[in-house]
């Protein structure tokens, strides 16, 4: 009778063990490592167009070559080519909308940012994909850069941009955000040209490293002319999950 019992009790703490997740079977990974890995690094783990061929609803982007693009930080508007209303918003709408890395004295949400890099895939009639990877260089325990960018987006729900030729407005729709992870829907309203872009952007802080995915859509008329099927965001979530466990085991 005590061997039965201890045996039971080892099943129930395998099970403990096993099942330490968001369902049976499948571990929920913990993502406070590694430290900020090396471009090298960071390029090794961006999916090629070969990759997308796994993810049905992104398939479209797989005949496609993509373009890949290095992030070293970007001193904002020193020309005055572009205006931001409200000025403290610059960083964060430039992360959300065009994955680009800027620093100014305004805005805080990316200073803490370091290099990083990006590969975009256009499949024609206004779909683009975009896989972007950075560093974070926090170094308190309790800060983190996904943490600096959802501060600053709660706050920045609706930014007004200028360019010589184009105004255009960025609005964030919805916002979920947990301790290591973020959700964005957003649009752009462009004028004059009656254009908008719809997006998604799942984000992935990974240690010392912040993955997103963005799936976008554009075109002529309304944002509800252009959604994002739930079956390419399920896809767009299992890449970011690779790409972080990619880091996660590279970074080691």
């Amino acid at each position: 009778m005590l061997k039965l019992h201890v045996r039971l009790k080892l099943i129930a703490l395998c099970a403990t063990l096993i099942c330490s997740i968001t369902a049976c079977g499948e571990v929920t990974p913990k993502w406070n490592s590694p430290k900020t890995v090396s471009l090298e690094v960071m390029k090794s783990v961006l999916p090629t167009s070969l990759d997308l061929e796994a993810y049905s609803s992104l398939n479209q982007f797989s005949s496609k070559k993509p373009s890949d693009d290095v992030l070293v930080g970007f001193f904002a508007n020193s020309d005055n080519s572009i205006e931001f209303s409200p000025k403290s918003c610059v960083e964060s709408d430039s992360y959300l909308t065009r994955d680009d890395f800027w620093v100014t004295s305004a805005s805080n949400a990316t200073n803490n940012m370091t290099n990083g890099i990006s590969r975009v895939w256009d499949a024609g009639e206004g779909w683009r994909l975009k896989v972007l990877i950075v560093g974070d260089k926090n170094t308190s325990n309790d800060s983190y850069l996904m943490e600096d960018i959802s501060t600053e987006l709660a706050s920045c729900k609706v930014v007004a941009v200028q360019t010589k030729t184009l105004m255009w407005s960025s609005v964030v729709e919805k916002f979920d955000v947990s301790s290591d992870s973020m959700r964005i829907e957003f649009k752009m309203l462009f004028t004059p040209g009656n254009s908008v872009t719809k997006g998604i952007k799942i984000v992935q802080q990974v240690g010392r490293n912040l993955v997103s995915v963005t799936v976008a859509r554009s075109g002529k008329g309304f944002s509800t002319d252009f959604p994002i099927p739930t079956d390419v965001e399920k896809d767009m979530n299992a890449l970011l999950m690779k790409i972080s466990e990619g880091i996660n085991q590279r970074g080691k």
